[in-house]
């Protein structure tokens, strides 16, 4: 029986009754049958109530994309990312970068390389029908550190250390970097103590046998200083300045 024949019967139902209190057959079998329509309609709602919700449909699954180390993507670096679509295995799961790739290795563990920096779309899809974009930022890596030698940053040295330096090299403090960024020259300036300072302009990451010869003659109380350093990383359109070096030799 429908919602709207219900309602009918009801209505139908409702006219006055004679409660003279001799009841006519009539009147006892509109009764009976109000009281049978209103149990139904509530037996009704409580069967409905109980209905389980159905299984979702592949629309309602959803996918999902989380960078398991940055909020962002840095360019020529394996980003680690994790996958889910629906109920597939993460096997299953197909991705693609708009402007780079994803990789899966042997563990199925995946990552994502972009080459360039800028806004990129990751696309996910799985066989049951699941299926999701995600924009994320793609940034250029953040400068690295210039050392002598690769080990010697601003600070003391001593006469032997200092003699011991012949190039200015890069490095990654976060070890999520491992990209290199050679230096392509950078300042030299010889300040010795009491006297008048050095300059020298080097186009190399090497000491030239004119740095050399100023190194040798450090003492005590002199300050040496590598400035304008210039190195270029991956996805760079052209060499970064870097953060100088000064070193007092004790």
């Amino acid at each position: 029986m429908y919602w709207s024949e219900c309602l009918i019967i009801i209505f139908y139902l409702s006219s006055p009754v004679n409660f003279n209190f001799t009841f006519t057959l009539i009147d006892m079998k509109k009764m009976f049958l109000l009281t049978a329509v209103v149990s139904l309609m509530a037996i009704t709602v409580v069967q409905a109530q109980k209905k389980p919700r159905p299984a979702p449909t592949p629309k309602e699954l959803k996918a999902t994309v989380s960078l398991d180390k940055a909020n962002v993507l840095y360019v020529s670096v394996n980003n680690p990312v994790t996958l889910t679509a629906g109920n597939a295995v993460p096997d299953d799961i197909i991705a693609s970068c708009k402007k780079g790739r994803v990789d899966k290795d042997d563990n199925g563990n995946r990552t994502i390389y972009c080459e360039k920096p800028g806004l990129d779309t990751l696309e996910v899809f799985a066989p049951d029908g699941t299926a999701g974009k995600f924009s994320f930022k793609v940034k250029k890596l953040p400068d690295p550190a210039a050392r002598l030698n690769g080990e010697f940053s601003s600070g003391s040295l001593t006469v032997d250390e200092l003699r011991s330096c012949t190039e200015i090299s890069t490095v990654y403090d976060n070890p999520m970097f491992t990209s290199k960024c050679p230096v392509s020259g950078f300042n030299f300036t010889y300040i010795p103590k009491k006297q008048e300072p050095v300059s020298i302009v080097s186009a190399s990451a090497k000491f030239d046998a004119k740095i050399a010869a100023q190194i040798v003659k450090a003492k005590a109380g002199d300050y040496y200083m590598f400035s304008n350093i210039s190195s270029k990383c991956p996805g760079d359109p052209t060499p970064r300045i870097l953060a100088p070096i000064v070193i007092l030799v004790k």
